[in-house]
């Protein structure tokens, strides 16, 4: 006896199912890649913020160092 995969019942296959579809998910590839490269981009967006921090805080300190000399130059 065949079992349905569409609505589980026995006595016929999916093809000759006469409930609606039910949808499918073919794949989980797909997702698996979605949420790879979502993640890829959250590190690339943490690493983007960590490589402004360090350039604003050598700003900071280069304007520091600048006053500092200018300071010492009056």
């Amino acid at each position: 006896m065949h079992t349905c995969y569409n609505c589980g019942k026995l006595g016929h296959l999916s093809c000759a199912c006469m409930k609606p579809w039910k949808q499918r998910i073919w794949s989980t590839i797909l997702a698996e890649r979605d949420i790879k490269s979502l993640v890829a981009e959250a590190i690339a967006a943490a690493m983007d913020v960590r490589e402004v921090a360090k350039k604003a805080k050598q700003a900071k300190e280069l304007e520091k160092t600048e006053t500092d000399f200018q300071t010492g130059q009056q």
